[in-house]
């Protein structure tokens, strides 16, 4: 549903996956499932050596909103390393772009929540929401110690932490913005001369802050969130007070894998 005086925009939804067949189902479901119905997704599938290919195409055939790209190369395995987000971008058709890793899900407000803040304030070129963050329920304790950020709710194996109030300076330390939370315009990459990078420029230091020290973490959402900020100003960038993403670390899904199996 569209905010009064708005027509719905096409949202453009690039999942990329690698190797994630016994949990690619569920993120796939989850944007589907949107409330929003005038959407695509763009699945990106970056070589995927399991049974990943064959879970892309049932969706592919079952649903006309789902389109496939297939990289014969892996990105992070190429002699040149690049950003399989980028390669979805380039046939993306919407005029709101958003992304979901084939981990994780949405709750099925999420692209229409976002979209509307989009479609009410021209001058907002970025959207973001809040994550629950899924870890193994025994590292719970420890990735709270280590975080830079305030936990405001946690419970067996989950944590939500604090968004402030916008401050670019916090950026990377006591504040983030993940992939998975943000919804944008298109088009800014005009304005900003380039898609995604492929990590981002402080990538060290953005780590050091982060309770959950994930080593293979890029970085490159706060990146292209730190370039809106820098190119339109941090008024360009709201957030939604809202928890509209579950997001689940390894830990977290070895944990529910093996609960599954032994069902």
């Amino acid at each position: 549903m569209a905010a009064e005086g708005y027509a719905d925009p096409l949202v453009s939804v690039v999942m990329p996956v690698w190797n994630l067949a016994p949990v690619l189902p569920r993120a796939i479901e989850s944007v589907l499932a949107q409330t929003l119905a005038d959407i695509e997704l763009i699945i990106v599938d970056d070589a995927s050596t399991d049974g990943t290919p064959d879970i892309i195409e049932h969706y592919r055939l079952a649903d006309e909103r789902v389109q496939v790209i297939r990289n014969t190369t892996n990105s992070r395995r190429s002699s040149i390393e690049w950003e399989p987000r980028n390669n979805g971008l380039q046939i993306a058709r919407g005029a709101f772009i958003a992304y979901l890793d084939g981990d994780n899900t949405w709750d099925p407000r999420a692209l229409a929540t976002l979209s509307q803040v989009l479609a009410k304030s021209p001058q907002t070129q970025l959207a973001y929401c809040r994550s629950r963050n899924f870890h193994d329920a025994a590292e719970i304790d420890a990735v709270i110690a280590a975080d830079s950020r305030a936990a405001t709710a946690r419970g067996e194996g989950w944590v939500i932490f604090a968004h402030e109030e916008l401050d670019v300076t916090e950026l990377g330390r006591s504040q983030y913005i993940d992939t998975n939370e943000m919804m944008h315009r298109a088009s800014v990459f005009r304005a900003l001369g380039s898609l995604w990078h492929t990590a981002h420029p402080r990538r060290a230091y953005v780590n050091r802050h982060q309770g959950k020290r994930c080593p293979y973490r890029r970085h490159n959402d706060l990146d292209l969130a730190g370039r809106i900020v820098k190119t339109f100003g941090s008024d360009s960038v709201v957030q939604v007070a809202e928890v509209l993403v579950d997001y689940y670390y390894p830990s977290a899904l070895r944990r529910m894998l093996l609960d599954e199996a032994q069902r």
